[in-house]
């Protein structure tokens, strides 16, 4: 839809116009990168440093008072470490790792090695046994991020469900006000034709002065009225062109061309509640909150668990007047070190613990009971807008059967006000009954037909509202989001609503389809 693609924002119709939803599309792109980074928390990591020290103490400064050794050396230290943490809750590092790397006595300090080059290899291991043990708590933080991800995907999908509804109630409001403007233009001849009846007759004394000014009058009210629909329907134009993300400039006014639907659709309540169950955004959001509660509770109740760590290492070394030699020899494996223990931890009362995994325990009780609050509503609110979508009918039926009645009452009381009987049959005051009659005939449907239209606009936006509550309003527009199928199996009912022909046609050969005539009666005729 062009609304969705003239915009990195959604756009709502509300009461007072058209306002801005909080999601964006940039939102699932932000939580995805938050999901990323959760990822990246098992990335290997890789430490390097190195520490160069020149050193020349006093006398006395190394073994202590009473020694009065220079003490001058050269050191060296480079340490580089890669390590991995495990979905087991593991972490391994391999490293290089020597105390001293190098060291040269400058004093010619006689030795076997000056300079003395260390180095060493170790192998390190550490794996929890209870607190922070196991696949389920160390990807926790994945999984959430995951479902936050999620969420927000079912956030946008539902605010771009109330842009598409937004457009289509703006789109319905306007064919009324179209439909209203057309009536009252239609029926705007009729009242000129009758001022002109009655200035005529005026002026053969046949009325009064205040008969003219009484059909006067009613040819300014249809004006006025005319001018107020004008104004309305600029209005839900210019709401609708918001919507849509067209220009505000004074362009050729757009013109509804889709028909509203104007059949009774069959619905029913179990169905539509059976849909939102499985595809309505803010009840799937929530259950989604409730998983991510578990996944804290999880996390909060491994928390408990007291801190019991295994830890191994094995190392290598090799020491040499030559880094090349100290190398050779520590890759030699002749000399290993290893190195097994175990450490234990906990807190006593184990307070702090206790209080989180309670805390994660009414959370997750607080969203399902939310849930289920949230399903309760759901029912409901689908059940009073199937009642309101079958009200509406059955008062646009009867709007329609009114529309056609006030028809015909204009077509007769326009032939009974154009062609008078006698004078003797009533005189003026008969003249003013029909005048009366037949200005209370226009007005009547005038008021008929943007009654029907209004219903009819209200039907066709309640149907809307309705596959917003069941979460099948984007299928049904053909509107796919990133990752939809676009061919879901029974994902929208085959009742859904579709449009067949345009509201309120003229009915052929009636006076608001065919121009006014001159035709004066004259008295007596």
């Amino acid at each position: 839809m062009q609304s969705l693609t003239n915009s990195e924002v959604v756009r709502l119709l509300g009461p007072g116009g058209v306002t801005v939803s909080s999601a964006t599309i940039f939102d699932p792109q932000i939580t995805a990168a938050r999901a990323r980074a959760a990822e990246a928390g098992f990335d290997p990591r890789i430490d390097l440093g190195y520490i160069g020290s020149q050193i020349n103490d006093p006398p006395s400064s190394f073994f202590g008072p009473g020694i009065p050794t220079n003490t001058q050396r050269d050191e060296g230290d480079l340490v580089a470490t890669l390590t991995k943490p495990w979905s087991t809750g593991a972490t391994t590092s391999l490293a290089f790792d020597a105390p001293l790397n190098y060291l040269f006595f400058p004093d010619g300090t006689s030795g076997p090695f000056n300079p003395a080059y260390e180095t060493g290899f170790a192998l390190d291991v550490r794996q929890p046994l209870l607190r922070g043990a196991g696949f389920a708590v160390n990807l926790a933080p994945i999984r959430i991020a995951n479902l936050r991800t999620d969420q927000q995907d079912w956030q946008v999908r539902q605010a771009t469900m109330e842009q598409i509804r937004s457009v289509e109630e703006a789109y319905w409001q306007l064919q009324a006000t179209v439909v209203a403007r057309q009536s009252i233009e239609a029926i705007i001849p009729l009242a000129e034709e009758t001022v002109r009846i009655q200035r005529n007759r005026f002026e053969g004394q046949l009325v009064t002065e205040a008969d003219l000014a009484r059909a006067e009058t009613q040819l300014a009210e249809f004006g006025q009225r005319r001018s107020r629909v004008q104004l309305l329907q600029r209005t839900t134009e210019l709401r609708l062109r918001n919507i849509l993300g067209l220009p505000a400039q004074n362009l050729p006014g757009l013109i509804p061309i889709d028909p509203p639907t104007q059949r009774l659709i069959p619905l029913d309540v179990e169905q539509s509640v059976e849909l939102a169950w499985n595809n309505r955004p803010d009840l799937i959001q929530k259950r989604l909150e409730v998983d991510i509660r578990g996944q804290e509770l999880l996390v909060a109740e491994n928390g408990l668990k007291p801190k019991l760590d295994a830890f191994a290492r094995y190392k290598t070394g090799g020491l040499a007047d030559r880094l090349d030699a100290s190398l050779d020899q520590a890759l030699t494996f002749g000399y290993t070190n290893w190195t097994l223990g175990t450490s234990y931890s906990m807190p006593l009362g184990n307070r702090a613990p206790r209080a989180a995994r309670d805390e994660a325990q009414l959370k997750i009780a607080r969203e399902r009971a939310l849930l289920q609050q949230m399903e309760h509503n759901t029912r409901y609110q689908i059940a009073e807008n199937i009642t309101a979508i079958q009200a509406t009918w059955e008062q646009y039926e009867l709007a329609q059967r009114k529309a056609r009645e006030s028809l015909k009452w204009v077509e007769i009381s326009r032939t009974r006000f154009s062609y008078p009987p006698p004078a003797e049959a009533g005189g003026q005051d008969l003249l003013t009954i029909l005048l009366v009659d037949y200005q209370q005939s226009l007005q009547a449907h005038v008021d008929a037909v943007t009654d029907a239209a209004k219903l009819l606009a209200d039907y066709n936006s309640l149907h809307a509202r309705l596959e917003e509550a069941q979460g099948t309003l984007l299928a049904r527009r053909q509107v796919w989001l990133n990752g939809d199928d676009p061919d879901p199996q029974g994902f929208v009912p085959e009742n859904l609503p579709s449009g067949h022909s345009l509201a309120f046609p003229p009915p052929t050969g009636s006076p608001l389809s065919q121009p006014v005539g001159n035709v004066m009666p004259t008295p007596g005729s």
